[in-house]
């Protein structure tokens, strides 16, 4: 925790709305320093970002995002229909209705930060990981740092995979991979990139929050028609590797419906839901 104080900091923000920018240039204004400065930001999509990757001073990289918590829960926790279908993000609503939420329950919006992580870990960890581009891996580190602040808002069932072909591709493994194929196959090594990037973009399964929460209200329905039996005998141990690891679940089924009701089986067990890839 000493270490974090004395560490510069450096805060990762995104692109966002006028309202947005605002409400977190206020937030920022009151982190001033002792110099009555606020603290830097760097913005993920800027130049800077590969500027901030070159620095040897080891700033503590802090992810912010703006967002506008929903208007109430229901009982059960259940989304109604109307709400389901909305093809906003629950936590990222429209220009107009952020202007509405400041004007009549401006409590309703929230700066929220992610884990801060020092440049030297990121560094670290992008070795491990197989080498790559320091700034997209610093950007794409930041989104799932978010992602995991944002579920302890909206709950586990909206943990879903994100940048798998991007942290495949950018690997140095698979450049090595796709000229040595470019060599074996007679082609350029362009050509072979393209048809891998094909193939996993087909493979990899990709779920909207208003998919997932569509898909809760049929588990919902469905699970109605059966009584739920599940052990529970190792669910903590399961939960405590979900805050670290994706999980994969194999379920095997009679029945197409099967699926449907073991989704609201683990989310009444505070585990997120079973993704599939390459069907």
């Amino acid at each position: 925790m000493d270490e974090q104080r004395t560490r510069p900091r450096v805060y990762l923000i995104e692109t966002m709305s006028d309202m947005e920018d605002d409400v977190l240039r206020t937030w920022l204004e009151r982190q001033a320093n002792d110099t009555g400065q606020p603290p830097p930001t760097v913005r993920v999509t800027d130049q800077a970002l590969a500027d901030l990757a070159r620095r040897k001073d080891d700033p503590l990289l802090t992810p912010l995002r703006v967002v506008w918590l929903p208007k109430e829960t229901h009982p059960d926790g259940a989304q109604r229909l109307r709400e389901t279908l909305s093809l906003r993000d629950p936590l990222h609503p429209g220009q107009n209705t952020q202007r509405r939420v400041m004007r009549d329950d401006p409590a309703r919006c929230h700066v929220l930060e992610g884990d801060p992580a020092p440049l030297s870990d990121l560094e670290r960890r992008l070795a491990e990981n197989g080498g790559g581009s320091l700034p997209d891996f610093i950007r794409r580190q930041a989104a799932l740092t978010l992602e995991r602040a944002e579920r302890t808002l909206l709950g586990t069932q909206y943990k879903v995979s994100k940048f798998v072909v991007d942290e495949i591709t950018d690997a140095s493994r698979y450049h090595d991979g796709t000229h040595a194929l470019s060599g074996k196959l007679n082609l350029p090594v362009a050509e072979v990139d393209r048809r891998a990037r094909g193939a996993l973009d087909e493979m990899v399964a990709a779920q909207s929050r208003r998919a997932i929460a569509l898909w809760d209200q049929l588990g919902r329905y469905f699970s109605r028609a059966y009584r739920l039996d599940v052990d529970t005998t190792r669910l903590d141990e399961l939960r405590e590797l979900n805050k670290e690891h994706s999980l994969v679940f194999l379920p095997s089924h009679r029945s197409y419906l099967d699926p449907l009701v073991l989704r609201p089986a683990l989310l009444a067990n505070d585990l997120p839901l079973n993704h599939v890839m390459g069907g």
